[in-house]
């Protein structure tokens, strides 16, 4: 079976006007991952996550299935809590990072680690 390649300096939409393809390829996620982090931890929907790892309480580790070109990659987090029938909006952040991998750690407004029933984690960069 024979693959082809398109090779185009801009995509054009009918109706919204054009945008150059290096913000298409440079400007959308290479890997991103919605997961529950209590109790046993799990992928709710992802793109480019092979695995994840329960690091202890309010930490985690996504694996990514391809690399990134380095760790200069960005990372967006974001997270909440459900207790009690209440919303809690925590704090998420990168704690340390490799091309392969990103841990991350949740904190409760009042500052202790916590465990996200919502995480969500997004990566854009380079990849290898």
């Amino acid at each position: 079976m024979a693959y082809g390649k398109i090779v185009a300096d801009q995509i054009q939409h009918s109706s919204e006007g054009t945008v150059g393809t290096q913000y298409v390829v440079s400007g959308v996620a290479k890997a991103w991952v919605n997961f529950n982090g209590t109790g046993t931890i799990a992928a709710r929907d992802s793109l480019n996550v092979s695995s994840l790892t329960d690091n202890g309480t309010g930490l985690y580790t996504p694996n990514l299935s391809s690399p990134f070109a380095n760790t200069n990659f960005c990372v967006t987090t974001g997270s909440r809590s459900e207790t009690n029938g209440y919303i809690l909006v925590d704090n998420s952040y990168y704690v340390s990072r490799t091309v392969s991998s990103c841990r991350l750690a949740t904190v409760s407004d009042t500052g202790g680690a916590q465990d996200g029933t919502w995480m969500n984690v997004s990566y854009l960069g380079d990849l290898a």
